[in-house]
Formats: C-alpha cells, sequence, structure tokens
C-alpha cells in the first residue's frame, strides 16, 4: 500500500501556500502530437486565503515519469507534491490519472476544509457548489498514440455543510483551454470549431492567440512569456520556456 496521505508538518505547509488560479494554458491534440502551450502568471495568497501578489515564477508545464502535466487551479504545491510521488511507477495514463485524481480529491478535502474553517465567508466567495476550481492536463505519448486526460475537480457541498471534493475526467479532446478561457467561451461554436482546425495545422499559432487574447481580457491574472511544449513519438521537445522550465 502507498503511503501518500499528507502528515501534518505537509498539511500547515500547503495550508501556507500559493495558489495557481491566474493562468491560462492551452493543449492541443492531432493524431500525430500535442502541444502545450502555458503563461507566467502565478496569483499568491497567504495562508488566511487572501491575496497576496501577483508573480512570474515558476514552470506550469512539468514532468510526472513518462507524461507531462499542467498546474492550473488551487494549491500548487499539492499538484506538485502528488505528481512526484507518482513519477517513478511507471504507469499507464488512465491508472495514473485515476490514482492521482483519488489522491488529490482526498487531499483537497483536507485542504479546502481548512480554508472553510479559517473563514467561511472567504470560502464560499470561492467555493461555492459545482464550481471547478482546479483543472490539469496530464499529456504523453503511449503505444505510438497521443493521449490526453484533462481532471476537473469541484466541490459538491451544499451550503453550509462541509467540502465534499469530486472529479471528473475527459479524454483527448482535440483543443482544450484551461484556467482563464473567457476569450475563448465567448467564441461563437462556429469560431471554437475554425480554431481546432486551425490547430491541426498550426497549433502553436493558435495556442499564442488564445493566451494573448486572454491576456488582453484579463492582464493581472494572465501573462507572457509563454512555454511552449511539444510531444510526438521522437520524444518532447520545447519550442519555447523560460529558465524555469529547464530544471
Amino acid at each position: 500500500m502507498h503511503v501518500y496521505f499528507l502528515i501534518n508538518a505537509l498539511v500547515i505547509y500547503v495550508l501556507s501556500s500559493s495558489t495557481i488560479l491566474a493562468t491560462c494554458v492551452v493543449v492541443t491534440r492531432t493524431d500525430t502530437q500535442i502541444i502545450v502551450g502555458a503563461d507566467s502568471r502565478r496569483q499568491v495568497f497567504s495562508a488566511e486565503g487572501t491575496f497576496k501578489e501577483y508573480t512570474n515564477i515558476g514552470c506550469k508545464i512539468r514532468q510526472c515519469g513518462k507524461f507531462f502535466y499542467t498546474l492550473v487551479g488551487v494549491n500548487d504545491v499539492l499538484q506538485i507534491h502528488h505528481a512526484n510521488l507518482l513519477a517513478g511507477e511507471n504507469l499507464q495514463i488512465d491508472n495514473l490519472i485515476n490514482t492521482y485524481a483519488e489522491r488529490m480529491s482526498y487531499d483537497y478535502n483536507i485542504y479546502i476544509n481548512g480554508l472553510r474553517n479559517q473563514n467561511i465567508e472567504l470560502f464560499n466567495n470561492n467555493f461555492y457548489p459545482y464550481n471547478i476550481f482546479t483543472e490539469m492536463a496530464f499529456v504523453g505519448i503511449e503505444n505510438d498514440v497521443p493521449q490526453v486526460r484533462i481532471i476537473e475537480f469541484c466541490n459538491t457541498n451544499l451550503p453550509d455543510a462541509a467540502v465534499n471534493v469530486r472529479f471528473r475526467i475527459k479524454t483527448n479532446p482535440p483543443l482544450v483551454v484551461l484556467g482563464y478561457k473567457s476569450s475563448f467561451n465567448k467564441l461563437t461554436s462556429e469560431a471554437k470549431y475554425e480554431m481546432i482546425v486551425k490547430s491541426k495545422t498550426n497549433s502553436i499559432g493558435v495556442i499564442k492567440e488564445l493566451i494573448e487574447n486572454q491576456e488582453k481580457l484579463s492582464p493581472k491574472e494572465v501573462g507572457t512569456p509563454i512555454d511552449i511544449l511539444q510531444i510526438d513519438s521522437k520524444g518532447p521537445v520545447w519550442v519555447a520556456r523560460k529558465p524555469e522550465c529547464m530544471d
């Protein structure tokens, strides 16, 4: 049995950590490759859950064994912690995703209930029922086939009740925008379809366009530079990356 539950010291640590709410990540997938793009903005909160500052530090595209994942949503420290625990287990992607999602749900319940106990008004403003507070992408090549999995975490509690975190998984979308995406959501169905078609021949251009358009609408929460990772059967290649993504 794997020991992965948070010890008290780690619970205290993550309660005082930042989140990565301020972000925009775009993932495109074709039959031969995956391309992931992420902005550089990071939103930092205090231990009490109040906003402190925006920074451009850190890499949101990270490796977990033979796969890569993106940091989007609440508490990047917790996200990285569980990815690191699974990095050496050489799991197939669906086993990896389900194990990761189950462990994260368990510890999100601890973490978010802790926030609720500290400041219930702030909690109600940020974690209202059925609001997706974290959505992450796991990507990679398995058996020569590009694989994309999106995990969405939401709070399904009733008002004035303890947190009840649940998750759902989406498989192989051709184009997905995570985090801040009001610019993409405003597009008509026809325009979204045109973006998907365009991404099959110019994924990098689509990624840059979507993130830069979102930056215009959310200049505090989304910011360049944009890191871009391309993955195909030959392996991962960084198209663009800042120094923090070279570690």
